[in-house]
């Protein structure tokens, strides 16, 4: 169970329980592990306790910490994330039907609350003061904080590009913070703020002085974490953790004791269930063209039968240091997992940050084929969700590999062109003269599993595939999904049939 270095200084929860055993039938143990939404937020602090998102119970529900274990609050078909608490009582975005990635706010009258109280709901992060931040242009608001009182004091995170710039606001001075800082929490006095800063793979949590600038790290144990949702109330700060070694998890700490211990909070990762590979390593690459591409590697457990190398969607996501069932079932089958961030991946690190591609499908897939020729060990398999079967499937093209697998995703852009998803349109629209023309398949095999209800990718686009790829090639469409591979319906079909496949590549 995770842990607190000092237990008087904190009120950490238990693990989450597993998840029952037919949610992930067929599967490995890492999908039966459970964890918190990587949606934010995925925490509301209440009268009554913690309230989550989380996969404990399959899809997407809530559920509530007493002070003694986790019990469920909602049930049946549809998902429940981004609870929040106020003076309505508890609400949550409500999926009604996942696949179709639509959601309206309500308020769960159902479910019993205690009266509103406002001394225990969580302090507005909303700052009045913006309109006295000098902005160069291009530079866009991504947040900001307001410390407590009346003292006009605050702090707004701004961006420009990648770049990253914490500027303190207060009617006597200014004082600011290159680095990249990726969220704004609470203010543990009127002088200093809780904020996350990448350093990859890691968002590590300090406390930065706005009056004397000073940064001071508040947690050490897991190095390589990422801590996420920031939020105090009702004398309680709380936050979620999560890392290669780790599912995502609630933690909780006394807002008084963390606000003045002077050494850090030290974490240590829960106890799993069931076997666990070892853990990735960091690995740094130098491209030829100079940049770098870092990595993160996981060992397979013996005896070895590949390497899979998994992208990330986007175009512009990012492998961080975090929890993946998906990678740990890899390696616990035998394949090394390489998971690399390439030219368009959005690390904000300076130190290891890839430059944006001039030409998406042409520089990110040569990167991907400079991780393969480096890192690539027996049968090499790519691929990836959304962007990430593309990306494969230009690499193809570019490097020897055994196979190419598409979880949601795409394989040309033909297949999105006639796309009405407004997302899709605009990354269509804005990256219009920077997108690679198609090019033909690599006559290797293929493997596609998709939604049929992909509101992203039109799944005629995909199916169409089913006579043109090899005959070693398998398309799989899995009724009521939508994009990606996201509901444990899903999962069971799409990985075990991965897997599967992924162990014919070895006899090829």
């Amino acid at each position: 169970m995770g842990t607190a270095a000092d237990p008087a200084r904190s009120v950490q929860p238990p693990a989450l329980p597993d998840r029952a055993r037919e949610v992930s039938a067929g599967l490995p143990y890492p999908f039966l592990r459970s964890q918190a939404d990587w949606v934010a937020p995925a925490v509301a602090l209440t009268a009554v306790g913690p309230v989550l998102s989380t996969d404990a119970w399959s899809g997407r529900h809530l559920g509530v910490y007493d002070g003694t274990a986790w019990t469920r609050l909602t049930d049946g078909p549809s998902w429940f994330r981004g609870p929040c608490w106020e003076e309505g009582g508890l609400s949550a975005l409500v999926y009604d039907d996942p696949a179709r990635e639509e959601s309206a706010r309500r308020t769960l009258r159902a479910i019993a609350m205690p009266r509103h109280d406002a001394s225990q709901v969580p302090r507005s992060p909303n700052f009045a003061g913006l309109d006295r931040i000098p902005r160069p242009p291009a530079t866009r608001i991504v947040s900001s904080s307001a410390a407590p009182g009346d003292s006009g004091h605050g702090c707004v995170l701004l961006a420009r590009g990648a770049a990253r710039r914490l500027v303190a606001l207060s009617p006597q001075q200014g004082r600011s913070l290159d680095a990249p800082v990726t969220s704004i929490g609470p203010w543990l006095s009127p002088d200093e703020v809780l904020i996350t800063i990448e350093e990859w793979p890691a968002r590590r949590l300090h406390s930065w002085n706005t009056r004397t600038g000073e940064l001071t790290s508040r947690l050490t144990g897991d190095e390589d974490g990422v801590i996420g949702d920031l939020l105090a109330g009702a004398g309680q700060l709380a936050m979620t953790w999560t890392s290669p070694r780790q599912p995502r998890r609630l933690l909780l700490f006394d807002e008084r004791r963390f606000s003045t211990v002077g050494a850090p909070q030290g974490l240590t990762t829960d106890a799993a269930g069931g076997p666990v590979p070892p853990p990735p390593e960091t690995v740094v690459l130098t491209a030829a063209a100079g940049h770098r591409l870092p990595c993160l590697v996981q060992p397979a457990v013996e005896p070895t039968r590949g390497t899979v190398v998994l992208l990330h969607g986007g175009p512009n996501g990012a492998h961080l240091g975090t929890w993946s069932p998906l990678a740990d079932s890899l390696a616990l089958h035998g394949w090394r997992v390489v998971r690399p961030n390439v030219r368009g991946s959005s690390v904000l690190d300076r130190s290891v940050r890839p430059p944006a591609p001039r030409m998406y499908g042409v520089d990110d897939a040569e990167d991907v084929a400079e991780v393969v020729r480096l890192l690539g060990t027996g049968p090499v398999a790519v691929g990836g969700v959304s962007y990430g079967g593309y990306l494969a499937a230009r690499t193809a093209r570019r490097v020897e590999v055994q196979g190419v697998f598409s979880l949601g995703g795409f394989l040309r852009m033909a297949d999105i062109s006639g796309s009405t998803h407004p997302e899709v349109r605009g990354f269509l629209d804005t990256l219009a003269q920077r997108l690679a023309p198609d090019e033909p398949l690599a006559e290797i095999p293929h493997f596609i599993a998709h939604g049929r209800l992909d509101a992203r990718i039109p799944i005629a686009a995909m199916t169409d595939y089913r006579r043109r790829l090899t005959a070693d090639s398998r398309l799989i469409v899995i009724d009521g999904e939508g994009h990606g591979i996201v509901s444990d319906h899903a999962a069971r079909i799409a990985f075990a049939e991965l897997f599967d496949w992924l162990d014919g590549l070895c006899a090829l």
